[in-house]
């Protein structure tokens, strides 16, 4: 049997929990509402509601953009305390980040013919 959206969604959960557990603001609420939101970002990308796929099929494409959705929940919790911040100077360190868009590569939408 395939894998399942919420099984995904648990595996991404479990892979950055494990990366960012030893870091002291650790929050796996936190983590958990990064993921949803980057699943839903993706499910808006594809514009599902222009097809007559089913819900299984639906499931089955976003199983494809996994990896998109494990960066942008990365990417997103990263971002915690940072929200809008263009530029970074810390102690001799700088900070700059990679354009957000650039972890919705690949995910098309699909159009509707009208």
């Amino acid at each position: 049997m395939a894998m399942s959206v919420e099984e995904m969604r648990d595996e991404i959960i479990e892979a950055l929990t494990t990366e960012f557990q030893g870091h002291p603001a650790f929050d796996p609420a936190v983590l958990e509402i990064k993921v949803d939101d980057a699943i839903a970002e993706v499910r808006e990308c594809r514009h599902y509601e222009n097809t007559n796929m089913s819900d299984e099929a639906v499931e089955a494409d976003l199983l494809h953009f996994a990896r998109n959705i494990k960066n942008l929940a990365r990417f997103d919790y990263h971002q915690i305390g940072a929200f809008g911040e263009s530029y970074h100077y810390e102690g001799g360190t700088n900070r700059t980040w990679v354009a957000r868009e650039k972890f919705l590569d690949g995910i098309t939408a699909f159009a509707k013919l009208m």
